[in-house]
This record gives C-alpha cells, structure tokens and sequence, in this order.
C-alpha cells in the first residue's frame, strides 16, 4: 500500500468513525395526556383499600365502551359498588424536541377546592412511556402524599389517595398518554389520522373529527405542506345544538362565573395572560352536564375554568316557550391586573 492509498484509508476510516460517534438526531414526540378526575366518597361500607395506594392497573385504552361503563369496570374488582363523583377533566398536548426527563414539569392537571388541592405533572419521556408526578394536599386534614406513575403509550392507569380510611374520603385520577414519534417520514395524513384517533371519546369507533387546536400542529409541523382539518368537531357540537329563541344564561350574569376564577400560583408567577374557550352542555334545568375546552391557554388555567364552569348554574335555554338543553361557547379572559 503506497503513502497516498494508505492516507486515503485513513481518512476513510476516520470519517467513519466521526459519522459513528457522532449524535443522532434526537426524535420529536406530539405527546397527549388526558387526567379525568374524581371524588370518593361512599355512602356507607369499606372501600377495602388501603390508605394512599398507588397504581390501580395498567391497561390498553379502548373506544369500543361508554366512558361511564369503562371507568365502571375499571374501578369496580377494586372499589366495589361505591360512590364516584365526576369532578373534571384536562387533556395537555405538549410537542417534545427530545425523549428523556423534562427539563421543566409540565402541568396536566390542578384543581384546588377547599378540601384538596392536586396537581399532575408530566416530568419525563423515553418515547415507550411516560411519568407523571400526582401531589395531593387535603386541606382537611394536612396531609400531603406525592406519588409517581409510568404509563406507557397507548394505555391508561388509576391513581389514588385516601385520606380516611374509616370513611375512606379520596380522589382518584384515571390517566391515559398517547403519542406520535415526529420522523422525516411522517406525512400530513400520518398526523391526521393520530389527531384524529386521539380525539375519539370512549364509546365511538373512529367519528371523531378535529379540534379547533388540531389545525396548530399541522402547521407547526408541515407548514406549506400542511392540509386543512375543516371536520371540527366545535363546529359540529354547534351545527348539532338545539336551537333557542333565549340563550341560557348564568345565573348572577358573567360575574357569577368571575367570582369562581382564580389564577393559579404557577400561572401568576409565569405571568400568563390569555383566553380559553369552553363548550358548555346546559341541560333543560339549567344544570351544567359538560364543559370541553375548545381553545387552550395552559393546562392548569384549562382546569380552573372547567372545574369553575361545573358549579355554575343556568337559567335554561328557552325555544318555543319550553326550556330546551343546548350547548354554548363561553370565552373566558385571564388577565393581570
């Protein structure tokens, strides 16, 4: 091997060695968490579970059941026939520039009564699972119980914590995380169909259309490639709403709703600024039956206006004289003074 031959090897084998020991580029993840949260409070009897417990199960989320009858099933070989509030819901959609531990928690839930307060962080990804940290204060009592939970992608889990356990008062959070690797491969249709999938409510088998914050992460991730995601399903909940000739309308007026807003620490202290959207279900009694948010500001602002939105009452909706059930956008402003 001639001197030019041999440092042509050379420089060959170093270029190879350079491309090998080099870092790949990291993957991104559109990751999508959902917290559906409850209270636990039975009539009468023993929940037989033992005090601060932690995971319930892990298994596969599944949209071939009613939400009612999968939690139901879910709950029941632990908890038996007993008394499950619905308190509220939160869906976080976070888009990840690397798997691994987060550098900052992200909120996926809070919720803060004068019973309890509870907050659910996103704290870490490796592309096959996800950790959260769920931190419970009871106000009744002082005590405080953090507790971490993995979940992989594509299933759910229970997490709960008692704080009496001859009464066995609790709160009991069913989590779910999906997600969609973000590669050179991935087509405008490839995230179609997962924003699509990821908006399909337990009980309906792929009718699902888009929501309103769809659209952002098709242009985000294709921009000039990106297609329209006109199916919303904001749009359709309104063509679908039983007309009025009278809005249902808060009773007290916006105020009443004002009154039950809060900032929360973390939003006042990142200074957050804002408006969130809100569907809300009334039925023919005034009573609240739904609020999804339409328009997202931050998780935890999310939460404070669907957990506020839940104790409101309306006046019905009035069409041809009778009080009718009926669906309404409300726009909630979060301003600093």
């Amino acid at each position: 091997m001639n001197r030019q031959t041999a440092a042509a090897v050379l420089l060959l084998l170093l270029a190879f060695f350079a491309a090998s020991c080099a870092p790949k580029n990291e993957s991104r993840w559109l990751v999508v968490s959902e917290a559906v949260h409850f209270g636990v409070q039975p009539g009468s009897g023993s929940l037989n579970l033992p005090v601060f417990a932690g995971t319930l199960g892990v298994d596969n989320i599944v949209h071939d059941i009613s939400q009612a009858e999968y939690y139901h099933k879910k709950f029941a070989s632990v908890y038996g026939e007993k008394s499950f509030q619905f308190i509220a819901d939160s869906t976080i959609e976070l888009l990840l520039d690397k798997s691994g531990p987060l550098a900052k928690p992200q909120s996926v839930y809070a919720y803060d009564s004068k019973a309890a307060k509870i907050e659910l962080d996103l704290i870490a990804f490796d592309g096959a699972a996800a950790v959260y940290s769920f931190r419970v204060s009871d106000k009744e009592t002082g005590q405080i119980r953090n507790h971490q939970v993995e979940i992989p992608v594509g299933q759910s889990a229970s997490v709960g914590m008692l704080f009496d356990s001859v009464r066995n008062r609790g709160y009991l959070l069913a989590l779910s995380v999906q997600a969609l690797e973000i590669t050179d491969d991935l087509t405008p249709k490839n995230l179609a169909e997962f924003l699509r999938e990821k908006n399909t409510p337990r009980g309906v088998k792929n009718t699902s259309g888009f929501r309103a914050a769809d659209q952002k992460w098709m242009n985000e991730l294709f921009g000039s490639r990106a297609i329209d995601l006109t199916d919303s399903l904001a749009d359709d909940e309104l063509a679908e709403a039983q007309p009025f000739d009278v809005p249902p309308m808060p009773v007290g007026g916006m105020s009443a709703i004002a009154g039950k807003l809060a900032y929360t620490e973390s939003a006042l202290r990142d200074s957050i600024e804002g408006r969130v959207v809100v569907a809300v279900k009334v039925d023919s009694s005034g009573a609240v039956t739904s609020c999804e948010v339409v328009r997202s500001l931050r998780a935890d602002l999310d939460s404070v206006v669907v957990v506020a939105m839940g104790g409101v009452k309306f006046t019905p909706a009035v069409f041809e004289e009778k009080p009718v059930a009926t669906t309404v956008m409300i726009p909630i402003e979060f301003k600093l003074k």
